[in-house]
């Protein structure tokens, strides 16, 4: 339960984000990383002072703090980042940031495991049911997150070398069909002409 406040908060802050991107975006995304180290921080916060014993609830408005950061972040970090690209290389631009991206996701993710389930396991008893078990299992998640929490300060620190806001999309030019200037109005307005008479 306390994990489905993670989308909840992404998808309460995405459009908020998408609205201000193309005007404040380096400062939308500034935004976002100090929310979510201090929802990262509140966590390990919890988790720290009740231990094994949380429940579900102390550990949902948290998640939904950090939940809203990154629905600040993720939605407009491609768009802003790509601002100051040419349009000649917008292709290949895009191609390396998202590839970078998920890069970044996959190696953050193994990251973030291999620490908790060493700390986990290190030393703490095989039985899942004993109290001690429990206390190591909470611990190394506190203990975890300082490693979340630092990834985002540092990312926080680098925010001020990203373009200032992302570009605007190009409005779509009308078809030429569609256009109706002064030789159509003149071809169709004049008699005798063909497709122009009214005979």
């Amino acid at each position: 339960m306390a994990i489905v406040s993670w989308p909840i908060g992404i998808t309460l802050m995405s459009g908020v984000a998408q609205r201000y991107a193309t005007t404040h975006g380096r400062r939308v995304i500034g935004i976002g990383l100090a929310v979510m180290l201090a929802g990262a921080v509140a966590l390990i916060a919890v988790l720290s002072t009740i231990g094994p014993q949380v429940t579900w609830w102390q550990v949902s408005l948290p998640v939904l703090v950090t939940g809203l950061g990154m629905g600040m972040c993720v939605p407009i970090l491609a768009s802003v980042v790509l601002a100051d690209v040419p349009g000649d290389s917008a292709g290949a631009g895009s191609g390396v940031a998202n590839a970078v991206m998920q890069l970044g996701t996959a190696f953050g993710v193994a990251v973030v495991g291999v620490i908790f389930f060493w700390l986990a396991t290190t030393g703490a008893p095989t039985d899942p049911a004993t109290p001690a078990h429990r206390e190591a299992f909470s611990e190394a998640a506190a203990a975890t997150l300082w490693y979340n929490a630092g990834a985002f300060l540092v990312a926080l620190l680098l925010v001020p070398m990203l373009p200032r806001a992302a570009q605007p999309e190009p409005e779509a030019e009308p078809r030429s069909e569609d256009r109706v200037g002064p030789e159509a109005t003149h071809r169709w307005a004049t008699p005798g002409r063909r497709g122009g008479s009214f005979e």
